[in-house]
């Protein structure tokens, strides 16, 4: 299930729909934005309880206005807008997330809605599984070395990234 909640019928104890059957159905994966504003905490909190742990994926949904200098931007066809935090088209409806994954694991430690372990089993190991991909996932002689490094401080930050065991990224000091 993609962006589970969004541009979707929402639950309703009569109508359950897509997002009733994610929730007790175990056979499938649901991907959810975890910004807390494409997803309330107290439903990402409930999704969280329902979801079978193995079966969640933690997706951004970042767009190129997240990184741009500027306020607005063209994507997708549409002009995009940043307005409080958010990215946002012309009508004010939702357009994308204004936060990178690393962003999103502080959100969502700082509120205490999940833990690193968790978390990092949500955006990395669940969708390599999803994808079939069973060199990916784990530490491990013969796995894909895509490795993140956090610096563990008040904030995690990332400080290393490493594409097939060659570093990609350093965080410059």
């Amino acid at each position: 299930v993609t962006h589970i909640f969004n541009a979707m019928r929402p639950l309703h104890h009569r109508e359950p729909g897509l997002i009733g059957q994610a929730f007790v159905d175990n056979s499938v994966y649901a991907e959810v934005i975890a910004d807390c504003m494409h997803t309330h905490q107290v439903i990402l909190e409930i999704f969280l309880k329902q979801k079978s742990k193995d079966k969640v994926i933690f997706i951004s949904d970042s767009i190129p206005l997240n990184n741009a200098p500027t306020d607005s931007l063209e994507f997708g066809g549409y002009q995009i807008f940043k307005k409080d935090g958010k990215a946002v088209n012309e009508s004010g409806t939702m357009a994308g997330s204004m936060m990178f994954l690393d962003k999103i694991c502080n959100v969502l430690l700082n509120k205490n809605i999940v833990n690193f372990f968790d978390f990092i089993g949500y955006a990395s190991l669940n969708p390599s599984q999803n994808l079939g991909l069973t060199d990916y996932g784990y530490i491990n002689n013969g796995f894909v070395a895509d490795i993140v490094l956090w610096k563990q401080s008040q904030n995690l930050e990332i400080e290393k990234t490493l594409i097939n065991g060659k570093i990609a990224y350093t965080k410059s000091v």
